[in-house]
């Protein structure tokens, strides 16, 4: 059996009708870039800054989750050879000032699906159960209980590396991976709940320490940070790659 002629240009027209289709049902304070444009990566900039207000409850044209809080079901690190080298896991993870980036400059990549950019953000705060053994210095640090880490004022530099994928013959870019540096913070709060099974006064006297050293902290908990930053990006962006085509995310001027 084949399609009559009709049938053909039909679907032809139709699958040529897609970009225009999703460009009409983009939110109206979305501004499409033109890949071609000599202000493409500040147009991004524009973009990707005008999404941050809308965030906390999620865009339902993207098929964006609210995402404050990001909710993560795990992250951990392996013991370091640093000063604090600690086994630690976090879970039932719930993350919030993701939302309030700010995206200072873009370097799209377009031709090998990736975009480097990066973003400040004020504060980060995590708050879920731990698992924890290890030491600080000198001293041995253990428990499980609950745990609050606040970082303050980094500037993550991260690379949105895609790949292209057709899909009933439209282009799209799916986000494959989303690796980030956070670069040095301001500074870092902790409060490790039932430390050394509960003993107040040793689990005051560790969190007292770990707070006053929070630099060599920060150091060793790196992974888990950025690993959360990475997962709060991949949350915001992958529905937007994954629903609208990516000659309607970046089309050409001529087009």
């Amino acid at each position: 059996m084949t399609l009559s002629k009709s049938l053909v240009a039909l679907v032809a027209v139709a699958l040529a009708a897609l970009p225009t289709y999703y460009a009409k049902s983009l939110p109206s304070y979305f501004k499409v870039c033109e890949r071609d444009a000599d202000n493409f990566g500040e147009c991004i900039v524009e973009s990707v800054n005008a999404l941050r207000p809308h965030l906390d409850k999620g865009i339902r044209s993207f098929k964006i989750p609210p995402l404050n809080p990001l909710s993560l079901e795990e992250v951990s690190i392996d013991e370091g050879t640093g000063p604090v080298a600690i086994n630690l896991k976090l879970t039932k993870l719930r993350v919030k000032g993701g939302q309030d980036y700010k995206v200072n400059w873009v370097r799209p990549e377009l031709e090998n699906h990736k975009i480097h950019f990066s973003i400040d953000l004020p504060v980060l705060e995590m708050h879920g159960d731990y698992e924890m053994d290890g030491r600080a210095l000198v001293l041995p640090i253990k428990g499980k209980g609950v745990a609050d880490i606040i970082v303050y004022k980094i500037s993550p530099n991260a690379t949105l590396i895609g790949k292209p994928v057709m899909r009933d013959g439209v282009k799209y870019m799916e986000v494959e991976d989303f690796p980030v540096n956070i670069g040095p913070a301001s500074l870092v709060k902790l409060n490790f709940d039932n430390l050394f099974g509960g003993n107040k006064q040793l689990g005051d006297n560790m969190n007292r320490f770990l707070n006053s050293n929070w630099k060599e902290v920060m150091d060793e908990l790196r992974p888990i940070i950025e690993n959360v930053v990475s997962a709060f990006l991949i949350s915001a962006s992958q529905s937007i790659f994954n629903t609208v085509p990516f000659d309607t995310l970046f089309p050409l001027k001529s087009a």
